[in-house]
């Protein structure tokens, strides 16, 4: 069974916002409407932070206290940075395939 989430920081133009998300892979959806509405969602609660570092440290905060549940997080955590039409700027790590950028204590037990 896959938990198909990722703790995600996401770069706009006013900054970082940090969530766990599912199905992540929404953000290539060509749909705009559907897109913003993902966005919305997922980020539109989510405390505005104006420096990397802090999104960062909130993202392991994050995934710690998930882990901590005894939840997994599939794909880690990944940075995700948006243009001002919402679309993946090219130098984004959206990738299902990678590994944890931070943490690489991956443990397939119960979650």
């Amino acid at each position: 069974m896959s938990a198909d989430n990722t703790v995600l920081i996401l770069e706009t133009e006013d900054g970082y916002r940090v969530a766990e998300v599912q199905a992540a892979e929404n953000l290539n959806e060509p749909n705009s409407e559907f897109k913003r509405q993902y966005i919305d969602s997922n980020f539109g609660d989510k405390v505005l932070l104006y420096r990397e570092s802090e999104a960062w440290k909130q993202a392991e905060t994050l995934y710690t206290k998930i882990k901590s549940s005894g939840r997994f997080v599939e794909y880690g955590i990944q940075l995700i940075k948006l243009d001002g039409n919402n679309e993946i700027a090219p130098d984004s790590d959206l990738d299902h395939n990678c590994e944890p950028e931070i943490f690489d204590d991956r443990d397939y037990g119960d979650y």
